[in-house]
């Protein structure tokens, strides 16, 4: 019984998780306001996050995508830098 309901969470997870389609246009490598026009006009919101910012993303124009996470169907979060990827 524990071994059946172990291997339905798994296939459950890899069927959910494991290949699903990005959420939105691929938008890697383009410049921040860019990328969140074009997604806009998808339909998804997006959240960015820059590791290299030390006092936040205040420049938008500076940053590019270098990552794309989806959150679920209708957000991302995207990992940017200053520098190039």
């Amino acid at each position: 019984m524990k071994k059946t309901v172990l291997l339905m969470i798994v296939v459950a997870g890899l069927a959910t998780g494991c290949g699903a389609d990005p959420v939105g246009p691929d938008v890697r490598g383009m410049t921040l306001p860019d990328a969140r026009t074009a997604l806009a006009e998808a339909g998804v919101e997006a959240s960015a996050h820059a590791e290299d910012a030390a006092f936040g993303i205040l420049v938008e124009e500076n940053f590019v995508v270098c990552e794309i996470e989806a959150i679920n169907e209708r957000m991302v979060r995207l990992e940017v830098a200053k520098r190039g990827c």
